[in-house]
C-alpha cells in the first residue's frame, strides 16, 4: 500500500500486520502495482514520481518521468517491460523498458486521469478521469515501420499510422540522404572492382591494384591531367635547349671569325693594305659556313615529314 508523505507499507499474513519500507520520496504516492513475481514493483504519485523495487520494496529507486503533472495510477503487463501511467492534466505515459525510460502520449484532455486498465494484449486500453472523461487507448501497429527498408517505405508506414508529414519528414528526408550517400559508395566500389578485372584482363592477373587502393582511385582525373602537363613541359624544355644549344653554337663560331679580323687589326698596327686581307684569311678557317644558322630540331622533324610525304607519292602508282 501506498499513501502521503512517501509511505509504502508492506504485507506478509494477509494484511495482518504491516511494514513500512522507506521510499526515499515524501511525495504523495497515489498507486502501486508488483508484479507476479513479487519482487518487481512500480509506485507513481505527487510531481510525476516514479519509483521502481526489483526486490520486493527492500529498496526503491527513482525513474525519471519527464513529467511534473501528479500520476495517479499505473500498470504494468505481464512481461513487466511495457507499462502505462495516467495523472494530471490528461496526462499519459507509457514504457516499453521496464520504466528506464517513459514517453509521453497525447490523450486530447487537459482533465485528470485517475485510472487505467490496460487489455491483456497490450494493445488496448481504458482510462477514466474527472468529469466522465473515459478515453479508449490504442497501441499503434509499428510492425511496418520496423520492416521499412528504405526511406520511402518508412514515410509510407508513419502515414499510415496517422503521423503529420511536417512532424516525420526532416528525419525521413535525412534519411533518405544517407541511402543516397551509401548508394554512390557502392556504385563507386562496383566501378573500382570492374576497373581491375578491365586491368586484369589486359595485363594479366598479376596486375594487382597498389596496395592501400585500387586502380580508379590512384588514375583519377586530377592525376592523369598533371602528368600529361609535365610530359608537356618536359618536352617544351627538351626543344627550348636543343634551340638555345644551336643558337650557342653559332654565336661561338661568329665570335671566332671576329676574334680573328680583330687580331688581324692589332697584327696589321694600321697598315691597312693587301697584307691585311692576306692576314685574315690565314688567321680565319676556311670552309666553316658563318652565314646560315643550323636548323632546329622541330626544323629538321618537319624535313622528315616531308620527305616520307615525297617518297610515298613516288610509289603510289
Amino acid at each position: 500500500a501506498v499513501g502521503q508523505g512517501g509511505t509504502i507499507l508492506r504485507t506478509e499474513n494477509a494484511g495482518a500486520s504491516w511494514q513500512t519500507q522507506t521510499s526515499g520520496t515524501t511525495n504523495w504516492l497515489r498507486s502501486i502495482q508488483m508484479a507476479a513475481d513479487g519482487q518487481r514493483g512500480w509506485a507513481v504519485g505527487q510531481g510525476g514520481t516514479i519509483l521502481r523495487t526489483e526486490n520486493a520494496g527492500a529498496s526503491w529507486r527513482t525513474q525519471t518521468s519527464g513529467t511534473t503533472n501528479d500520476l495517479r495510477s499505473i500498470q504494468m503487463a505481464a512481461d513487466g517491460l511495457r507499462g502505462w501511467a495516467v495523472g494530471d492534466r490528461g496526462t499519459i505515459l507509457r514504457t516499453e523498458n521496464a520504466g528506464a525510460s517513459w514517453q509521453t502520449q497525447t490523450s486530447g484532455t487537459t482533465n485528470a486521469l485517475r485510472s487505467i486498465q490496460m487489455a491483456a494484449d497490450g494493445q488496448r486500453g481504458w482510462a477514466v478521469g474527472e468529469d466522465g472523461t473515459i478515453l479508449l487507448l490504442t497501441t499503434p501497429d509499428v510492425s511496418a515501420i520496423r520492416s521499412a527498408t528504405d526511406a520511402a517505405s518508412v514515410g509510407a508506414a508513419l502515414i499510415a499510422l496517422g503521423a503529420r508529414q511536417d512532424a516525420y519528414k526532416p528525419d525521413v528526408d535525412r534519411l533518405k540522404k544517407l541511402e543516397d550517400d551509401r548508394k554512390i559508395a557502392e556504385q563507386q566500389a562496383l566501378n573500382s572492382a570492374e576497373n581491375f578485372k578491365f586491368l586484369e584482363r589486359q595485363f594479366g592477373s598479376s596486375s594487382a591494384p597498389p596496395a592501400g587502393g585500387s586502380f580508379s582511385d590512384i588514375f583519377t582525373p586530377v592525376f592523369v591531367r598533371a602528368n600529361i602537363n609535365r610530359a608537356i613541359v618536359m618536352l617544351i624544355m627538351f626543344f627550348s635547349v636543343s634551340v638555345l644549344l644551336s643558337v650557342f653554337r653559332y654565336a661561338l663560331r661568329l665570335a671566332s671569325q671576329y676574334d680573328g679580323r680583330a687580331d688581324a687589326l692589332r697584327l696589321t698596327v694600321g697598315d691597312l693594305d693587301g697584307r691585311f686581307h692576306r692576314l685574315v684569311n690565314t688567321m680565319v678557317p676556311n670552309g666553316i659556313d658563318f652565314g646560315k644558322m643550323p636548323k632546329s630540331p622541330g626544323e629538321m622533324a618537319f624535313d622528315m615529314a616531308k620527305d616520307m610525304v615525297r617518297t610515298t607519292g613516288r610509289r603510289s602508282p
